[in-house]
């Protein structure tokens, strides 16, 4: 886990998927309001704390108010030796802005461009050992999405397996109106 004086809240890199801002949340209040506050407060009511990961069986999805599930997804990274992301569920809002299903699949197989920085974030909230909210260019199937937050908060499934609960929202562009 970081120290506290290792953490970057902003990102420099020239990969044009990479995360452009990055914060670790150490309470409820530091997360915005709305659904990022929901989730962590799940995140701390299932025994999160920073530095220390709340237990994947304390997890429950339903205590997530229902409108925000399709904006959530559940990847967990499990095996032995060579382990893998897979991607568990999918919330239908995510699946209608990557434009593919991929629940239950390994996220290798997913046709995901930002695979690299999805594996980065969920690598960072493990560092951190808390919830990460952070942002990034779009890449996926509308034309009128801008960047997309993310919010992950990573659980524990045993010794080395781990589960991400992530909450996105998409950013559209200004002068832009939805059409899923």
């Amino acid at each position: 886990m970081d120290r506290p004086s290792d953490r970057q809240d902003i990102i420099f890199r020239a990969d044009p998927f990479a995360t452009r801002t990055r914060r670790f949340l150490t309470s409820i209040d530091e997360a915005p309001e709305g659904a990022w506050q929901d989730l962590v407060r799940v995140w701390f009511d299932a025994g999160g704390v920073v530095g220390q990961l709340p237990d994947y069986a304390r997890f429950d999805i339903l205590n997530l108010p229902a409108r925000h599930w399709c904006n959530t997804c559940l990847t967990k990274l499990v095996g032995e030796g060579m382990r893998e992301f897979r991607v568990v569920m999918i919330g239908s809002a995510i699946e209608a802005h990557n434009g593919f299903f991929g629940n239950n699949r390994p996220m290798r197989e997913l046709p995901l461009k930002n695979r690299g920085v999805m594996r980065r974030e969920f690598a960072w909230s493990l560092r951190h050992g808390g919830p990460v909210l952070s942002e990034g260019p779009y890449i996926g199937a509308v034309d009128y999405v801008r960047s997309v937050r993310r919010l992950i908060t990573p659980y524990r499934i045993s010794d080395r397996e781990y589960a991400f609960i992530f909450y996105a929202f998409f950013e559209p562009y200004p002068d832009k109106r939805p059409r899923l």
